[in-house]
């Protein structure tokens, strides 16, 4: 295996813009890094589980992929439309009421994320069960390492959003616009 390919695949996977960095941005702006912290853990427990899913799926049945594509796709789509409804209506930072960022709200999202979806099978298919077939513990050691990347970045997209929250506070309508677009353009791009 290139393992700077593998990498450089894996960190501007996770690192890109995308449905869990931008809410994970956008949740910690308006609630802060503790009570943020709990959606990124339903995002990670979401992957967690996702992640165990493609490795048996890629390693024993990878003929189901292409029929659930298109279904993922759809309600990926309409998930990330109404997450940037959401975020177009969101009062911003300092709402009390906010409750979007439960670790449900987390967990849901990336369940329906078809780009972290898709981050998976690609990872799986291309760099970590190839030479490695029947070796479940590599498989697992590896698939759960891209987990962990993923993790980081919606950390790092996280703490960037408490960083601007005195802007966010400042700009709320203007950022809740930028924010919603992004959202909007991760809802088309999800079929491309």
């Amino acid at each position: 295996m290139n393992w700077f390919n593998f990498l450089l695949y894996m960190i501007t996977m996770a690192f890109t813009p995308g449905p869990n960095n931008l809410a994970s941005m956008a949740n910690m702006a308006k609630v802060g890094f503790k009570r943020g912290i709990i959606f990124n853990i339903g995002i990670f427990a979401s992957q967690l589980i996702l992640m165990t899913l493609c490795m048996v799926l890629c390693t024993t049945i990878s003929g189901i992929l292409p029929v659930i594509k298109l279904p993922l796709q759809i309600l990926g789509s309409v998930y990330i439309l109404y997450l940037a409804y959401k975020t177009y209506r969101s009062p911003g930072p300092g709402d009390e009421k906010a409750t979007d960022g439960t670790f449900a709200a987390g967990f849901l999202l990336n369940t329906l994320n078809v780009k972290y979806i898709l981050f998976c099978i690609v990872t799986l298919q291309t760099y970590i069960i190839p030479g490695k077939e029947g070796n479940w513990a590599g498989i697992a050691l590896m698939a759960y390492t891209a987990v962990l990347v993923a993790f980081s970045a919606h950390v790092s997209w996280g703490l960037f959003g408490v960083a601007i929250r005195n802007f966010y506070k400042a700009h709320v309508k203007a950022v809740n616009i930028v924010l919603s677009l992004l959202l909007l353009y991760c809802a088309v791009i999800v079929f491309f």
